[in-house]
C-alpha cells in the first residue's frame, strides 16, 4: 500500500484585493481596507505597504474554510469595520487595534452588502446600528453595544445588493428612521425600523437593482441593469404623515442624455 504526502494549504500571498470585494478607506484617507481572501488587509497608501493583516484562525483549518470576504463597511466611530463573507457570517474588528470583536452569525449564504448608521444631527447614535443583507434574500439589523441581532426583515425574493439609511420628518427621536434596501429582484422596499415593517415597495425599475446610496434625509440613488444603465434618482417625502407617498421625484439619467419621466 502506497502512501501519499498530504498538502495542506497553508498561506496566500501577494493579494491586494479580491475582485468580489470593494475596497473603503478610513477616516484620515491614509488608509485602505481590502479583502484579501479570507483576510482583511490594511495599507498605508503613503508607504505603498501592507501595515496590518485582520483575520481569524479558523479550528477546523484545511478541512472546512471559514469563507471569503465578500463586503467591507466602516463605521462613524473611525475605529469599528465590519467585514461579510461568503459563508454568512460577518465580523466586526477594531481596525485600530487590530483585534476582532465579535463574529455575528445569521445568514445562510454570502453577505451582499453591510451599511452603519449614521445617526443623527452631531453623530448622536453614529454606529450604533448595523444593517446586513445577503444572497439568502433576509437583512438582518445588528445591534452595535451587545453584538446581537434585533431582527431579520424578509421580503425580498432575490439577493440584496444595497442597503441605505433614510431620516423622515425631523431628526433624533423625533423622526421616523427607515431603511431602503434593493434587490436583484427589481424592487426597491423601504423598512420602518422600529415597527421592522416594510411600509412601502418600489416598483419602477424594469431590471436588476446592483447598487443604492441615500442621503439622510432627502434623495435615494439607484442603478439598475438595463440597456442604458440608468441611474434614478428618487425624492424621499419629509412628511411625518405614514399616508404620505415616499416617492415624489423620479429621474432617469441614460448614457448619454437626461430625461424626466414624471412624478407621483
Amino acid at each position: 500500500m502506497k502512501s501519499y504526502l498530504r498538502y495542506e494549504p497553508k498561506k496566500t500571498f501577494g493579494v491586494i484585493s479580491a475582485p468580489q470585494c470593494n475596497v473603503i478607506y478610513d477616516f484620515s484617507g491614509n488608509l485602505a481596507l481590502t479583502g484579501g481572501v479570507q483576510d482583511v488587509c490594511v495599507w498605508n497608501l503613503r508607504q505603498a505597504s501592507q501595515i496590518a493583516t485582520l483575520c481569524v484562525d479558523e479550528p477546523n483549518y484545511p478541512y472546512s474554510m471559514g469563507g471569503e470576504v465578500s463586503v467591507l463597511a466602516r463605521s462613524p466611530d473611525k475605529s469599528t469595520l465590519a467585514a461579510g463573507y461568503t459563508s454568512g457570517e460577518v465580523r466586526i474588528f477594531n481596525y485600530i487595534s487590530k483585534e476582532l470583536v465579535a463574529t455575528l452569525k445569521g445568514h445562510r449564504s454570502a453577505v451582499t452588502s453591510l451599511m452603519f448608521e449614521a445617526g443623527g444631527e452631531g453623530g448622536s447614535g453614529a454606529g450604533l446600528l448595523l444593517a446586513s443583507g445577503g444572497a439568502d434574500c433576509d437583512i438582518f439589523l445588528w445591534d452595535m453595544v451587545t453584538n446581537t441581532g434585533l431582527c431579520k426583515l424578509r421580503g425580498h425574493k432575490d439577493a440584496v445588493t444595497g442597503i441605505g439609511f433614510l431620516q423622515r420628518g425631523g431628526t433624533g427621536s423625533h423622526g421616523q428612521r427607515l431603511l431602503v434596501s434593493s434587490s436583484r429582484d427589481t424592487l426597491l422596499k423601504v423598512w420602518d425600523i422600529d415597527t421592522h415593517y416594510c411600509i412601502q415597495t418600489i416598483v419602477g425599475h424594469r431590471s436588476e437593482i446592483w447598487c443604492v446610496s441615500t442621503s439622510l434625509s432627502k434623495y435615494i440613488l439607484t442603478q439598475n441593469l438595463s440597456n442604458t444603465h440608468s441611474l434614478t434618482l428618487t425624492r424621499a417625502c419629509t412628511h411625518t404623515n405614514t399616508h404620505t407617498t415616499l416617492v415624489n421625484t423620479c429621474t432617469h439619467v441614460g448614457a448619454c442624455s437626461c430625461s424626466k419621466t414624471g412624478a407621483s
